[in-house]
This record gives C-alpha cells, sequence and structure tokens, in this order.
C-alpha cells in the first residue's frame, strides 16, 4: 500500500471521528389502570456508550374527555414538555441534547435500559 493511499484513510478516519454511535428504543404500553392507557415511545442515542439526546412521545388515553381535560389543566412542569390535548387524550413530546462532557454512570446505555425496563419498558 503506498504511503498517500494510507495518509488519506487516516484523514478521513480522523475527520469522519471514529466513534461509536448507538441508537435504543424503549416503548411502554400500559392499560393496568382503568382509567387511562399510557403509550410511550423513547428514542435513545448514544455516542460512545453515553447519552447524547432523548426523545419521547407519550400519550394518555383517558375514558372520557373531562378526564383528559382536567389532567391537562393540572400539569405543571418545569421541563420543557410540548404537550397537548386530542379529545381523550393528553399527549407529550419531549426532546433535550445531552452535554458529551456528563459521562456518569446514569448516562450509559447499559443504565438506562436496565433502568427503563425496571419500568415495564421493552427496549432494543
Amino acid at each position: 500500500m503506498n504511503k498517500k493511499f494510507l495518509l488519506l484513510i487516516i484523514f478521513v478516519l480522523v475527520i469522519c471521528g471514529c466513534s461509536k454511535k448507538e441508537t435504543l428504543t424503549c416503548t411502554l404500553e400500559d392499560s393496568t389502570n382503568t382509567n387511562v392507557k399510557i403509550e410511550s415511545k423513547s428514542v435513545i442515542k448514544f455516542k460512545d456508550g453515553y447519552l447524547t439526546e432523548y426523545v419521547t412521545n407519550q400519550s394518555l388515553e383517558f375514558t372520557d374527555e373531562d378526564s383528559a381535560k382536567e389532567y391537562y389543566d393540572n400539569f405543571e412542569s418545569d421541563e420543557e414538555y410540548n404537550i397537548k390535548i386530542e379529545g381523550r387524550k393528553v399527549i407529550f413530546d419531549y426532546s433535550k441534547i445531552i452535554d458529551d462532557t456528563n459521562k456518569v454512570e446514569e448516562n450509559t446505555k447499559e443504565y438506562l435500559k436496565n433502568y427503563l425496563e425496571s419500568k415495564n419498558y421493552k427496549c432494543k
């Protein structure tokens, strides 16, 4: 292999980065509560094994529109949730980019997968 070609390969690897990017998708469907059915989907992105982005969509479907409206009206959040109501459903959308310098155990793929599965999410 000639040196120019080898240098080109090294240059491309440096420019593109050699980091490993992964995605974990976790879903939850819970209808054990007779008054509300919960559906949730979270897409979690990792770089080099640590959390970089968290996007979730969750809907709560109530047995009637009045219950949904009451929940919606009383929801208080200091987070950056987008919340809307559609008939009997209250829908939450949440997205957050995580600072890549925050490399703590709670931001690892293994930790988050185990945590969400302990809350009855199914992750793949």
